[in-house]
């Protein structure tokens, strides 16, 4: 059987010998996902969100038939790749929900990182008090060790499932948002960045609205976050949200 990344390449060059310059970018617009969600998933570097399956699969065959088969035939071996990308239930968020965690966790990949309590409250202005009891946490929850008196990051990378609404992860966004504001007014203009603006969105656009900024993010993070001898933590906080109440 041959994984979704080779039928969406099968399924792509089909479609380009039957049209003239049919683009990764024509593939997309007819899948109804992004662009570079479409070329991740065929190059084997993104695993498809349960979502993302159905909706390229349903705008690949009308048959209803065909459909289920096909979803059927991928959704269990794209759910055990994601595994490997690890995913963080509620009950497995519920300890390290607040930034401070987040922050130590990327903390490992300063050059000259200390495994203590001290270096990472002056790091983070922090009290360290609270930096010792993060630190505990996350070796606790094997997150992290302590290696030659370095810290040394254990897991693989880290996310939240957008659908769980769960109290402890709606903490953590508001932590963030309240670091962003006490950044706006005690960070120097030149090392960060601010922009806000207000768009009018039609409603069916709004699922691959919020495909596009996670891409973004992706994207982002692939390109400046270092594994190892980075210099400085920085916070990358997107929101994107309706002008009215629910």
């Amino acid at each position: 059987m041959k994984d979704f990344s080779s039928y969406l390449k099968s399924v792509l060059e089909e479609r380009q010998k039957n049209k003239n310059n049919y683009s990764i970018r024509s593939f997309a617009l007819d899948l109804g996902v992004g662009k570079t969600t479409i070329a991740e998933i065929i190059n084997g570097s993104r695993v498809p969100s349960e979502r993302n399956l159905q909706t390229i699969i349903g705008n690949i065959t009308q048959s209803e038939e065909e459909r289920e088969l096909l979803i059927n035939q991928y959704a269990e071996a794209s759910l055990q790749k994601r595994l490997k990308f690890k995913i963080l239930e509620e009950a497995e968020f519920h300890p390290i929900s607040d930034w401070e965690y987040f922050a130590i966790l990327n903390l490992c990949k300063l050059k000259g990182n200390q495994g203590n309590a001290k270096w990472i409250s002056q790091q983070l202005f922090i009290k360290e008090s609270r930096a010792e009891e993060c630190l505990k946490d996350l070796i606790a929850y094997n997150y992290l060790t302590i290696r030659d008196g370095k810290l040394l990051r254990l897991t693989n990378p880290i996310s939240s499932q957008t659908e769980v609404s769960d109290l402890k992860i709606k903490k953590h966004h508001s932590h963030s948002l309240n670091l962003a504001e006490e950044a706006l007014y005690n960070t120097p203009v030149e090392v960060r960045e601010y922009i806000a603006g207000t768009i009018a969105i039609e409603e069916a656009d709004l699922a691959k609205a919020k495909d596009e900024l996670f891409e973004f993010y992706r994207s982002f993070a692939k390109k400046y976050d270092k594994t190892e001898n980075a210099d400085l933590v920085y916070k990358i906080n997107i929101q994107f949200f309706p002008c009215r109440n629910y």
